[in-house]
């Protein structure tokens, strides 16, 4: 699955509350659940740095975070 920020919302702040949300989301699953993977394009470095601020880090060819 894909999702991603409409080019004229970049910027506004909704991809930090999509973020927010979907690990609010994960944290309250009683599944045993212990990384959430991103597929990130190697060229977007902008997705690249917004992860980074979250705690995710390279992990392979994805982007880790522990839950």
């Amino acid at each position: 699955n894909e999702i991603f920020i409409a080019e004229s919302h970049r910027g506004t702040g909704i991809a930090d509350d999509l973020l927010q949300r979907v690990l609010e989301t994960a944290d309250e699953q009683d599944l045993p659940l212990d990384r959430l993977l991103l597929d990130v394009d190697d060229d977007n470095g902008r997705a690249q740095a917004f992860y980074n601020r979250y705690g995710f880090e390279k992990w392979g060819d994805l982007v880790a975070r522990p839950l």
